[in-house]
């Protein structure tokens, strides 16, 4: 390892231990899910007319879908925005002499 390496080590975590961006993905995934599944609901129900299983369904299904999408991109968000501070503080760092 270099010795960039080993002293990122300390200030970064490991890249196994994305519990930050894991979590907190999580959590904004489940709210859009439950919000979409509600929507998605009420709109088959009272703008489609559908009947009430299948609108429980499509709100299913729709909660589903959109809490995934959204996870998996706030997800990716978090990742870029870590190596991108990452980044920064590997070139903010004065150069030592070899």
């Amino acid at each position: 390892m270099s010795r960039i390496a080993d002293s990122l080590g300390s200030f970064f975590p490991k890249p196994e231990a994305n519990d930050d961006c894991q979590e907190g993905s999580r959590r904004f995934g489940v709210v859009a899910g439950a919000t979409a599944a509600f929507l998605g609901l009420f709109i088959s129900e009272g703008v489609l007319k559908m009947a009430k299983y299948p609108s429980v369904f499509a709100g299913s299904v729709t909660g589903l879908l959109s809490g995934y999408a959204f996870y998996r991109l706030q997800y990716a968000t978090c990742q870029r925005r870590k190596q991108y501070w990452e980044q920064q503080f590997i070139q903010s760092r004065p150069k030592e002499d070899e």
